[in-house]
């Protein structure tokens, strides 16, 4: 896939073991929903996994080592019927910080951001 391979090229991505997580950087202010991410942060896209290799607490480990690494603080949207990602997110400490409407559903949802203390 294309965008795949441009994710991979700006070395926007991580696989490891059957856990694929996509993101950016934001190098100015840039909209997530209807919520600014302020510039210097990190965007979340996706998180996808192969459910016959991993387990969920292999996915918070692959997740913990992404959010330690990330630039910043780490920002992403959540569609507020996702409840499985709602629960993952906040077991792994993120924070809700709005509610959004999101582009691309048109439906409301949610931001989450880390709390870093330190970058």
């Amino acid at each position: 896939d294309n965008h795949f391979h441009k994710k991979i090229i700006k070395k926007e991505c991580i696989f490891e073991s059957g856990v694929l997580i996509t993101f950016h950087f934001t190098e100015k202010s840039e909209q997530l929903g209807d919520y600014i991410v302020p510039s210097g942060n990190t965007i979340l896209e996706q998180i996808a996994v192969n459910k016959k290799l991993n387990k969920n607490d292999y996915v918070q480990h692959v997740f913990t080592k992404f959010i330690n690494c990330s630039l910043g603080e780490l920002y992403l949207a959540v569609n507020k019927r996702n409840l499985r990602a709602i629960k993952f997110y906040e077991k792994m400490n993120l924070n809700k910080i709005s509610n959004a409407k999101l582009d691309y559903s048109k439906e409301n949802g949610f931001i989450y951001k880390t709390n870093k203390k330190y970058n």
